[in-house]
């Protein structure tokens, strides 16, 4: 069983005692389908969108929908942007990014845990969200550090009951640091093709979302990172960040 389903399970954030199968090392990209109907618009060159190629891989597992013990939400959709599969990335600090469908008013709690570790790396809480729409956590802003080649599950819980924790509404995903330059690329839009190309899901993601920081107005940007969305199914992400294009 990975380390933060049995973490959350035995400590204060209960989970559903979901155990995530071993995935096999990404060696290639597999190929993948063009972005479906939707993912463009007239506004931007289907060219210019990303295609992500997942890495070869084991029985698929990763994401998580945000889910209770009891199997009822009492929040808007919560959910992590990481794509249904150990994701990778090849940053020791990588951003990590999660969705709000509408405003979440309870507390917001972020957990990352490796492994083969009993206790998580970091478990902090977030800031708010007061709009609906795709956050940002930094990672370079702690001192938590990936390592090669070793899986780390995260998640975000909406703390619905301080008092019950087992209420906690959770979203979480697999990330996986692999070798290979990371980068500091100028032309966004570029990396984020290569990146997607790759199969190095996280760093695509983060390249799509600075891009969207830099250029808020442009409906380019916005449609790349619904690409992107499209592409591992967070269907409502995607379409949130679409209307953003118009």
């Amino acid at each position: 069983m990975h380390s933060l389903t049995r973490w959350l399970a035995i400590g204060t954030v209960a989970v559903l005692g979901i155990c995530l199968p071993p995935i096999s090392r990404a060696q290639t990209a597999a190929p993948s389908a063009p972005p479906k109907a939707g993912a463009g618009s007239s506004t931007g060159d289907q060219a210019d969108l990303p295609i992500y190629r997942p890495p070869l891989r084991g029985a698929p597992a990763g994401r998580l929908g945000a889910a209770t013990r009891g199997g009822t939400a009492a929040v808007s959709t919560l959910d992590v942007m990481a794509p249904d599969h150990v994701g990778l990335t090849r940053q020791e600090q990588p951003t990590l990014y999660w969705f709000a469908a509408s405003p979440i008013a309870v507390r917001l709690q972020l957990t990352l845990v490796s492994e083969d570790a009993e206790k998580p790396l970091i478990e902090v809480d977030l800031r708010p969200a007061l709009g609906a729409g795709i956050h940002a956590f930094r990672l370079a802003d702690t001192k938590a550090k990936l390592q090669i080649d070793r899986e780390y599950e995260w998640s975000v819980a909406a703390i619905v009951d301080p008092a019950a924790r087992s209420k906690d509404e959770i979203a979480s995903g697999v990330i996986e640091r692999v070798a290979g330059q990371a980068g500091s690329p100028t032309d966004l839009a570029a990396a984020t093709r290569a990146y997607a190309s790759d199969g190095i899901w996280y760093d695509a993601f983060d390249a799509a979302s600075r891009d969207v920081d830099r250029n808020p107005r442009d409906p380019r940007a916005h449609l790349r990172r619904a690409a992107l969305l499209d592409q591992v199914g967070l269907k409502t992400a995607a379409a949130f960040e679409r209307g953003l294009a118009k």
